[in-house]
């Protein structure tokens, strides 16, 4: 895991489009079950796109993100979602960073809960 900002396992195909206006939810929770850890203080976190071109985290500041510097089960805060992230066709991806270039943190389980 690079220390840059990186997408998760380095691809575009791993990205989600909202097929479905998310105006019912207000907040998200972002779970990751960390099997290998990464470097200290590296993260996770999610991120929304209206273009697939310019990135914006999905609270509209840097959450919902989690420390993978350790293994188990971590949780990050609960974050409001930013209200231009839930739009039809609007774009979801993970992104890593913060790692050392060197340790290749694994996951059995990345996923945001929607509240």
């Amino acid at each position: 895991m690079p220390a840059a900002l990186t997408e998760f396992l380095g691809a575009t195909s791993n990205r989600v489009t909202m097929l479905a206006p998310l105006e019912l939810y207000y907040d998200a929770i972002f779970h990751v079950n960390v099997v290998i850890a990464g470097a200290a203080g590296a993260t996770l976190a999610v991120q929304y796109s209206l273009d697939g071109a310019s990135w914006q985290y999905l609270d509209g500041g840097s959450g919902p993100s989690v420390n993978v510097g350790s293994t188990g089960h971590k949780q990050s805060a609960k974050a409001r979602i930013s209200t231009y992230s839930k739009g039809v066709g609007t774009l979801w991806r993970v992104v890593g960073q913060n790692g050392n270039g060197v340790a290749d943190p694994q996951f059995a389980r990345v996923e945001a809960v929607l509240l």
